[in-house]
């Protein structure tokens, strides 16, 4: 029955897209988006890590242009680096854009929805930058991208293949270009890439797969904590995907009692709510209450849950990441050789 909605959702979108294109500002140095086609997580804030961290080893400054959405500077700018990071929470930069300050000390991230004010910004305040990355811009055409990396989570896949509202694609497939990037990543322990894989490869010419490897159990302050001393857990989180988490706790052998599951960047600000989960936890014998790296930073502001609380980070494993780290070296440097036209 929704069907006929998404075909004028789809022609609504394409407009937007080709109107924006048809008047793209340029930036002074190379521009590569990261994005989704899914309206929900799809690993773009892990990938963008992944990527920033491939720039660093080759000695290249990159900066981060992120909206921080539902933060406190989404309509305006504002930009961090390094410890200046640190004093900003993640309500007021949101919980995607602190996590990339936070995990990307070297680099300054700027955020806004504003992505032509926030390249200027940043190459104002570090000419120096070499390369601009923009998170969760896909949609965004009315700044050039010289690279668009799209990301996909195996779990979610393309859905029913329909965009909003009869399936949960924010753009039709037919949007995708050959030249684009598209990255699969996975959560599960032995994932099966091959049939996502194959409907991409349909429509962009490379395709790029990879694991979401945890990296233990920290305690807030990043202490590892042993496993066996986790008797009984209880998850919390608030992303797009909650069971990919719960299937990555179980996969480590966690014993899980319960998951409190919140709406994608939930604040955690009901103080009334928060003590229900910590008086449930005692009353069940709950040892350690987990959350994502994601959820984290909101949560640990609580000091009653600071005792329970526990998180795994998790890192990219490519299985090609050296040829994606020469498609990304690729466009940098063609494009700091290129003659740049540009109104900026």
């Amino acid at each position: 029955m929704l069907y006929p909605l998404s075909l004028v959702y789809s022609k609504i979108v394409l407009y937007k897209l080709q109107r924006d294109e048809k008047r793209q500002s340029k930036a002074a140095v190379p521009v590569i988006s990261i994005g989704n086609i899914v309206s929900g997580g799809s690993g773009k804030t892990p990938l963008t890590i992944s990527l920033v961290r491939m720039l660093s080893e080759a000695g290249i400054k990159a900066a981060i242009s992120h909206r921080g959405y539902k933060g406190r500077y989404e309509h305006s700018l504002h930009i961090v680096r390094g410890s200046e990071g640190l004093l900003d929470s993640a309500a007021e930069l949101g919980d995607e854009a602190y996590m990339l300050a936070t995990q990307l000390p070297d680099t300054p991230v700027a955020v806004g929805k504003n992505r032509k004010l926030a390249v200027l910004a940043l190459l104002k305040r570090y000419p120096e930058t070499r390369v601009v990355v923009l998170d969760d811009a896909l949609q965004n055409r009315k700044l050039y991208h010289d690279l668009d990396l799209v990301s996909f989570n195996l779990e979610q896949g393309l859905g029913n293949g329909w965009t909003i509202p009869a399936g949960y694609l924010r753009e039709p497939l037919s949007s995708l270009k050959r030249n684009f990037v598209a990255v699969i990543n996975s959560k599960a322990a032995e994932p099966d890439f091959e049939v996502l894989r194959e409907k991409l490869k349909a429509r962009c010419d490379r395709v790029f797969c990879a694991r979401a490897l945890p990296l233990g159990l920290l305690s807030p302050s990043g202490d590892p904590i042993a496993l066996e001393s986790v008797r009984k857990a209880a998850l919390i989180s608030a992303i797009a995907s909650p069971g990919s988490f719960e299937a990555l706790a179980r996969q480590m052998g966690l014993n899980i009692s319960k998951h409190f599951i919140f709406v994608d960047h939930y604040n955690y600000q009901d103080k009334n709510e928060i003590l229900k989960i910590t008086q449930w936890c005692r009353e069940q014998q709950i040892t350690r209450l987990i959350c994502t790296q994601k959820d984290l930073m909101k949560l640990e502001l609580h000091k009653e849950l600071r005792a329970l609380l526990a998180y795994i980070p998790i890192r990219l494993q490519f299985e090609d990441r050296e040829a994606l780290k020469q498609v990304v070296l690729g466009v940098v440097e063609n494009g700091l050789m290129s003659p740049i036209g540009t109104e900026f």
